[in-house]
């Protein structure tokens, strides 16, 4: 538990700089860099892996499927967007309390279905390998949820 608490903080400030540094240099490396891990908090967390094996594994995982992922990424950055152009037009009015209330909310819900649907993606793809982890007690397939 230890050693995936610290690799998930060291590793989040590496890819978060990262995925900084490719926004500074132009929108779309930051994008990209973002896709290539969007996978690293499930391969600490699930796969128990640590940093580095944790971002090679990641960025393994996005392989063939960037463009499809970088949906994801900008789908994360549309609610972000959101939840802040709400909490601003209610400070602006003079509530921010009202905003923080619908910040949380927004952020609550939307972003607990983005993960959802990030885990989803991390599941499907995994390739047959050795390194696949074994998701044989899930009982539906990918495919029939939300069918």
């Amino acid at each position: 538990m230890g050693r995936s608490t610290l690799s998930m903080f060291v590793g989040g400030l590496v890819v978060g700089l990262a995925i900084m540094i490719g926004f500074v240099f132009f929108f779309l490396p930051g994008i990209f860099l973002a896709v290539c891990f969007l996978f690293f908090t499930f391969a600490v967390g699930v796969e128990d892996r640590g940093i580095v094996g944790a971002l090679k594994r990641s960025w393994g995982l996005s392989r063939g499927n960037r463009l499809k992922l970088a949906a994801l990424v900008i789908l994360a950055g549309v609610i972000g967007a959101i939840s802040g152009i709400v909490g601003t037009i209610f400070d602006i009015a003079g509530s921010a309390i009202v905003g923080e209330l619908m910040v949380n909310t927004i952020n609550s819900l939307l972003f607990v279905l983005l993960y959802g649907i990030i885990a989803a993606a991390y599941l499907q793809v995994q390739d047959d390998g050795p390194d696949r982890v074994d998701t044989s007690g899930v009982s539906e397939s990918l495919n029939s949820v939300g069918s």
